[in-house]
Protein backbone atom coordinates (compact mmCIF):
# COMPACT_ATOMS: atom_id res chain seq x y z
CA UNK A 1 0.00 0.00 0.00
CA UNK A 2 0.75 3.49 -0.70
CA UNK A 3 1.32 5.18 2.97
CA UNK A 4 1.04 8.95 1.78
CA UNK A 5 -1.84 7.75 -0.65
CA UNK A 6 -4.63 5.86 0.62
CA UNK A 7 -6.26 4.08 -1.96
CA UNK A 8 -3.27 3.57 -3.84
CA UNK A 9 -0.65 0.69 -3.90
CA UNK A 10 2.68 -0.43 -5.68
CA UNK A 11 3.55 -3.25 -7.62
CA UNK A 12 6.73 -4.44 -8.41
CA UNK A 13 7.69 -7.08 -11.03
CA UNK A 14 10.31 -9.57 -11.79
CA UNK A 15 10.73 -7.04 -14.90
CA UNK A 16 12.59 -3.75 -14.49
CA UNK A 17 9.10 -2.17 -13.49
CA UNK A 18 6.96 -0.87 -10.39
CA UNK A 19 3.24 -0.07 -10.86
CA UNK A 20 1.77 2.82 -9.07
CA UNK A 21 -2.03 2.35 -8.81
CA UNK A 22 -5.27 3.04 -7.14
CA UNK A 23 -6.88 -0.31 -6.30
CA UNK A 24 -10.64 0.86 -7.75
CA UNK A 25 -9.09 1.32 -11.12
CA UNK A 26 -6.95 -1.13 -11.40
CA UNK A 27 -3.86 -2.09 -13.32
CA UNK A 28 -5.20 0.12 -16.50
CA UNK A 29 -4.91 2.75 -14.17
CA UNK A 30 -1.24 2.29 -13.40
CA UNK A 31 1.73 4.63 -13.89
CA UNK A 32 5.01 2.48 -14.57
CA UNK A 33 8.27 3.39 -12.93
CA UNK A 34 11.41 2.47 -14.42
CA UNK A 35 13.95 0.52 -12.33
CA UNK A 36 16.25 -0.37 -14.54
CA UNK A 37 18.89 -1.62 -14.28
CA UNK A 38 17.53 -3.20 -11.22
CA UNK A 39 14.86 -6.36 -11.63
CA UNK A 40 12.88 -9.02 -9.95
CA UNK A 41 10.94 -6.83 -7.04
CA UNK A 42 11.48 -8.75 -3.23
CA UNK A 43 10.10 -5.77 -1.07
CA UNK A 44 9.20 -2.14 -1.08
CA UNK A 45 8.90 0.22 1.98
CA UNK A 46 7.84 3.56 2.02
CA UNK A 47 10.31 5.46 4.53
CA UNK A 48 10.31 9.38 4.55
CA UNK A 49 8.77 9.83 1.20
CA UNK A 50 11.27 7.86 -0.38
CA UNK A 51 10.20 4.27 -2.02
CA UNK A 52 12.78 2.16 -1.42
CA UNK A 53 12.95 -0.98 -3.45
CA UNK A 54 14.74 -4.32 -2.88
CA UNK A 55 15.53 -6.13 -5.79
CA UNK A 56 17.56 -9.41 -6.48
CA UNK A 57 19.96 -6.67 -8.12
CA UNK A 58 19.99 -4.74 -5.53
CA UNK A 59 18.51 -1.43 -3.87
CA UNK A 60 16.82 1.64 -5.15
CA UNK A 61 14.83 4.35 -3.98
CA UNK A 62 11.87 6.23 -5.39
CA UNK A 63 11.39 10.00 -4.51
CA UNK A 64 9.57 13.42 -5.90
CA UNK A 65 12.68 13.55 -8.67
CA UNK A 66 12.19 9.57 -9.95
CA UNK A 67 14.27 6.20 -9.39
CA UNK A 68 17.95 6.09 -8.28
CA UNK A 69 19.81 3.35 -8.71
CA UNK A 70 22.21 2.46 -5.67
CA UNK A 71 24.04 -0.13 -6.71
CA UNK A 72 27.20 1.13 -5.48
CA UNK A 73 26.73 -0.27 -1.94
CA UNK A 74 28.27 -2.40 -0.75
CA UNK A 75 24.86 -4.81 -0.30
CA UNK A 76 24.24 -5.47 -3.80
CA UNK A 77 22.69 -9.00 -4.60
CA UNK A 78 19.68 -10.64 -3.61
CA UNK A 79 18.51 -7.94 -1.27
CA UNK A 80 15.05 -9.37 0.38
CA UNK A 81 13.94 -6.78 2.75
CA UNK A 82 14.50 -3.80 4.86
CA UNK A 83 13.47 -1.94 8.19
CA UNK A 84 13.97 1.57 9.51
CA UNK A 85 15.40 1.24 13.07
CA UNK A 86 14.41 3.96 16.00
CA UNK A 87 17.20 6.04 15.30
CA UNK A 88 15.75 6.29 11.35
CA UNK A 89 19.16 4.30 10.12
CA UNK A 90 18.47 1.41 7.91
CA UNK A 91 18.48 -2.01 7.61
CA UNK A 92 18.58 -4.15 4.36
CA UNK A 93 19.46 -8.31 4.56
CA UNK A 94 20.39 -10.00 1.66
CA UNK A 95 19.92 -13.91 1.62
CA UNK A 96 23.68 -13.91 0.08
CA UNK A 97 25.66 -10.90 1.42
CA UNK A 98 24.25 -10.93 5.53
CA UNK A 99 22.93 -7.81 6.26
CA UNK A 100 23.49 -3.66 5.83
CA UNK A 101 22.93 -0.98 7.91
CA UNK A 102 22.63 2.64 6.43
CA UNK A 103 22.95 5.53 8.22
CA UNK A 104 22.22 9.20 7.18
CA UNK A 105 25.16 11.49 6.79
CA UNK A 106 24.95 13.84 9.38
CA UNK A 107 27.52 15.97 7.62
CA UNK A 108 27.04 18.40 4.69
CA UNK A 109 29.43 18.87 1.54
CA UNK A 110 29.20 22.51 1.33
CA UNK A 111 31.58 22.31 -1.81
CA UNK A 112 28.88 20.26 -3.89
CA UNK A 113 25.96 23.23 -2.01
CA UNK A 114 28.32 25.97 -3.59
CA UNK A 115 29.59 24.58 -6.72
CA UNK A 116 33.13 25.19 -5.47
CA UNK A 117 35.55 23.03 -7.31
CA UNK A 118 36.69 20.31 -4.35
CA UNK A 119 39.99 20.54 -2.77
CA UNK A 120 42.03 19.93 -0.34
CA UNK A 121 40.97 21.84 3.40
CA UNK A 122 43.71 22.61 5.67
CA UNK A 123 41.31 24.99 7.90
CA UNK A 124 38.22 26.31 8.68
CA UNK A 125 36.96 29.37 10.69
CA UNK A 126 33.95 29.99 11.81
CA UNK A 127 33.67 33.86 12.00
CA UNK A 128 31.30 37.44 12.36
CA UNK A 129 29.01 34.97 10.18
CA UNK A 130 31.04 33.82 7.56
CA UNK A 131 33.04 30.72 6.81
CA UNK A 132 36.68 30.89 5.92
CA UNK A 133 38.46 28.04 4.32
CA UNK A 134 41.81 28.16 4.09
CA UNK A 135 42.29 25.60 0.88
CA UNK A 136 45.65 24.36 -0.77
CA UNK A 137 44.65 26.38 -4.32
CA UNK A 138 43.49 29.66 -1.80
CA UNK A 139 41.16 31.37 0.40
CA UNK A 140 36.89 30.30 0.02
CA UNK A 141 34.82 32.86 2.26
CA UNK A 142 31.06 31.53 2.55
CA UNK A 143 28.48 33.96 4.28
CA UNK A 144 24.28 33.52 4.27
CA UNK A 145 24.28 34.70 0.47
CA UNK A 146 26.45 32.16 -0.92
CA UNK A 147 30.46 32.83 -1.87
CA UNK A 148 31.90 36.13 -1.18
CA UNK A 149 34.58 37.62 -3.88
CA UNK A 150 35.95 40.07 -1.38
CA UNK A 151 37.02 40.68 1.95
CA UNK A 152 38.33 44.12 2.59
CA UNK A 153 42.14 44.53 4.21
CA UNK A 154 42.99 47.85 5.92
CA UNK A 155 46.55 47.16 6.28
CA UNK A 156 48.87 43.92 5.40
CA UNK A 157 52.48 43.15 6.64
CA UNK A 158 54.92 40.79 4.92
CA UNK A 159 56.81 38.04 8.11
CA UNK A 160 59.53 40.39 8.08
CA UNK A 161 56.97 43.68 9.18
CA UNK A 162 57.03 45.44 5.66
CA UNK A 163 53.80 46.75 5.10
CA UNK A 164 52.41 46.27 1.52
CA UNK A 165 48.94 47.49 -0.59
CA UNK A 166 46.54 44.32 0.03
CA UNK A 167 42.58 45.47 -0.52
CA UNK A 168 40.96 42.16 -0.51
CA UNK A 169 41.93 39.08 1.63
CA UNK A 170 40.49 36.70 -0.87
CA UNK A 171 42.88 38.23 -3.38
CA UNK A 172 45.53 38.26 -1.80
CA UNK A 173 45.31 34.41 -0.39
CA UNK A 174 44.90 33.57 -3.73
Amino acid sequence: PDPNEPGKMYYGTENSGIYHFDIKGGLESAEHIDIEPLHSVNCMEGVDDRLWVCTRGGIGMVDENGFHDLTYLPLNNSIDSMMEDYHGNLWFTSSRLGVMKLVTNRFENIFADYGIPETVVNSTCLMDGNMYIGTDTGLVVIDKNGIVDSVPVTSAKTASGEPFDALNLVSLLR
